[in-house]
């Protein structure tokens, strides 16, 4: 810990007890004083947003006796282009103040002192230089400049600035995320020239900050972007933000809301001001955003003073109290927005309006009363549901569009509907959806219609045919359960609900009967076939290959040719089953007569392995495979691993070739065996050539016996008898 913070430390405990100020500090590196009555704060992030605003430098409070002393400026020439600073005073901390005045460029020795404090005010500077030099520069004021262009390398590595002020200059553009880049606490952007001013710039997420000012733009119609696409969900705002004189849209808060619904808004924003003073609020679609939260949290996060407490905008609200409306629901549906964005229209033939209603959840499309043909391809972007009215036009094909999900209200009243296309399955089937199609010209219903339930259409008195083809359509209505309150009637049957004449329609051809026996049977034949085929692969291909072997006659392999009776295949890296081949089991099928071949051992030095495995698998009449964990499944690049895959495969392609007469596969310590190629091992344990160690039912030592049961050395012993 530096002297300083310890002194600060020890300087708060003393002011603490006068019942004045405390040590804080919001990142570790700046050293401030707090007063005492923001620690009162119910939560960490309060109290840390009052002292972001209320704490001050050592240097800055005359109590604790620590000044600072204000730089000398020397200036050389009349246009300010030499200049350096000076002083008699050996301060700790000095000040640079130079106002209206001719600078545009910082002294030349200015790193040779302490600053802390700098206010150029009133000069010419263009832009803002790196003053990294300037370790301890709390307060930077570059007020009245003509600085057009704010960068977030500007100050980077002057991480005790706590205060910067570039209000009344001519700035138009920053760079994204200047709030976050630096621990700058307080910024002021009073009275510049922005165009646009991202999200990035206005509030700052999960940091302690007190302020960011942009009051009195000279331009009042400021756009809100979102360039980082932040969402208020990821994180917690505690900033005062002030946007006095201007008119910025969207809103910055509603434009980051994301997914989330207003009333969730104070999860994230549980603290700061929003200021927008200086005329009456705009009562329009942004605005009653906020009527979903308390009136006192309307008031933090679209702050006006009281005088202003009305609405200006629009004239059906003009001059009425914010209280009021905000009490009476019929005022409140009267805060829309007159969308022109995507708004479709085609002049003199399909012109329509789309009003933005947050207060009844919904976007209204109205192209009544024009010479449409079609419904608009698009719409403007919404998160509530979309009232579109085509009443009175020209439509006579219902086609669907890419904002059909979002759909509440289609009314195609009076227009001479005759065709409603398979899409219209792409309508939400929430029962709350409506469309209208009175005075419609439809004679049938797409079948792809009976996706959707049938209440959500209004068809109105026109009927359309019942007969055959439609017979469909009663069932559709009769299974769903359609109220009668919703008719379709038969134009040919006395306008009788369509449900009800199901029956009555005669001599239909049964199509469901017909569309079985065409389509399904034939699907089902295929589906048999292909299951046929996909089961003898999966599960019977090896043993009918066994199958086969044992009743196929075939020229077995000379018995001359063999020269060992057991191929032993074993993980010879394993210990366990090394000690127990090499001690347990090789000495006891010695012992009984049968010569084993066992690579690890007999292998001839130096000889390709791929060769040894393929030369003396031929050589022997069994081959005795004992599987261990991690024989097969380690690095396929292992010279080892793969040995013991060849040795594997090539034991089954003799054994099916009938160059070797018997294969025995042993699960040593795992109760099934291995992954690799195990439907073989199961196959040839079907077969009575398998073995699991783990089964303590059967003994391991006599199944060996059992299948290894003609030494050749016996056969040969036999043939030397006879010939004597």
């Amino acid at each position: 810990m530096d002297l300083t913070k310890t002194f600060l430390i020890i300087l708060s405990q003393i002011l603490l007890c006068e019942g004045s100020y405390r040590y804080w500090s919001p990142d570790g590196v700046k050293n401030l004083l707090c007063q005492e009555y923001c620690f009162s704060e119910p939560t960490t992030i309060r109290t840390n947003h009052c002292c972001a605003c209320k704490a001050k430098p050592i240097w800055e409070l005359s109590f604790t006796n620590t000044s600072y002393h204000q730089l000398d400026l020397e200036i050389f020439d009349v246009q300010f282009q030499r200049t350096k600073l000076f002083s008699d005073n050996n301060s700790t901390y000095f000040s640079f103040e130079f106002e209206a005045g001719k600078l545009e460029k910082f002294p030349e020795n200015y790193c040779e002192f302490n600053i802390v404090k700098i206010d150029v005010t009133s000069n010419k500077f263009r832009e803002i230089v790196n003053l990294n030099c300037l370790l301890s520069l709390d307060t930077l004021i570059m007020a009245k400049n003509i600085i057009t262009h704010f960068s977030n390398y500007s100050f980077i590595g002057m991480d005790k600035l706590r205060v910067l002020d570039l209000s009344f200059n001519r700035i138009q553009t920053m760079d994204l995320n200047i709030l976050t880049s630096y621990g700058v606490l307080s910024y002021n952007f009073e009275s510049n020239e922005f165009l646009e001013i991202d999200t990035s710039n206005i509030v700052a997420p999960n940091k302690t900050m007190c302020k960011v000012i942009y009051r009195n733009n000279k331009v009042q119609d400021v756009e809100v972007t979102n360039n980082l696409n932040y969402k208020l969900e990821t994180g917690t705002i505690c900033n005062d933000v002030d946007f006095s004189g201007m008119n910025p849209s969207p809103n910055v808060l509603i434009g980051a809301m994301g997914d989330i619904e207003t009333n969730q808004i104070l999860k994230h924003v549980p603290c700061g001001t929003y200021m927008y003073r200086g005329s009456g609020f705009i009562c329009d679609c942004e605005f009653v955003e906020f009527f979903a939260l308390s009136f006192s949290d309307i008031i933090r996060l679209y702050n006006k003073s009281l005088s202003e407490y009305y609405c200006q905008t629009p004239i059906s609200l003009f001059n009425i109290s914010i209280n009021v409306v905000y009490s009476d629901k019929n005022l409140i549906d009267q805060m829309t927005c007159d969308i022109k964005d995507f708004c479709h229209s085609i002049e003199s033939v399909c012109e329509c309006t789309c009003i933005s209603q947050p207060s009844q959840k919904r976007l209204i499309v109205d192209c009544s009363n024009q010479s449409c043909t079609d419904l608009p391809q698009k719409v403007p972007d919404t998160k509530h549901g979309i009232t579109l009215k085509m009443n009175r036009n020209n439509v006579q094909s219902l086609n669907a569009k890419d904002y059909f999900h979002r759909i509440t209200l289609l009314d195609l009243t009076e227009n001479p509907v005759k065709i409603i296309n398979s899409d219209i399955a792409s309508l939400s089937n929430n029962p709350e959806v409506i469309v209208t199609l009175y005075d419609h010209d439809l004679q049938t219903l797409p079948k792809s219609i009976q996706k959707l339930h049938p209440d959500m259409f209004r068809f109105g008195t026109n009927g359309i045919i019942c007969d055959c083809e439609n017979r469909w359509i009663g069932e559709w209505r009769k299974f769903k359960k359609a109220k009668k309150m919703y008719p379709l009637v038969c134009s040919n049957y006395n306008n009788a609900l369509i449900e009800d004449m199901v029956s009555q329609i005669k001599g239909c051809k049964d199509e469901e009967s017909d569309n079985f026996s065409k389509i399904i049977f034939p699907i089902l034949l295929l589906f048999m076939f292909m299951g046929i085929i996909v089961f003898y692969r999966q599960f019977f291909v090896y043993n009918i290959l066994l199958l086969k072997r044992r009743f196929a006659k075939r020229k077995r392999q000379n018995p001359n040719f063999w020269e060992f009776d057991v191929y032993l295949s074993f993980d010879d890296d394993n210990d366990n089953v090394r000690v127990c081949v090499l001690q347990t089991l090789e000495p006891m099928l010695r012992k009984h007569n049968l010569r084993t071949y066992c690579p690890c051992r007999d292998d001839l030095i130096g000889s390709h392995t791929e060769e040894n495995v393929i030369s003396n698998i031929r050589k022997c009449k069994y081959v005795l495979i004992i599987q261990s964990n991690d024989m097969y499944n380690s690095d396929v690049r292992s010279s080892t691993f793969i040995t013991k895959r060849l040795e594997y495969k090539l034991a089954w392609h003799l054994f099916i070739d009938e160059t070797i007469e018997k294969i025995l596969v042993v699960s040593f310590d795992s109760p099934d065996f291995d992954k690799f190629q195990y439907k073989k091992s199961k196959a040839l344990n079907r077969f009575a050539m398998g073995f699991i160690v783990t089964n303590r039912k059967l003994s391991f030592k006599q199944k060996l016996l059992d299948t290894f049961n003609k030494p050749i050395s016996n056969k040969r012993n036999n043939r030397k008898g006879r010939r004597k």
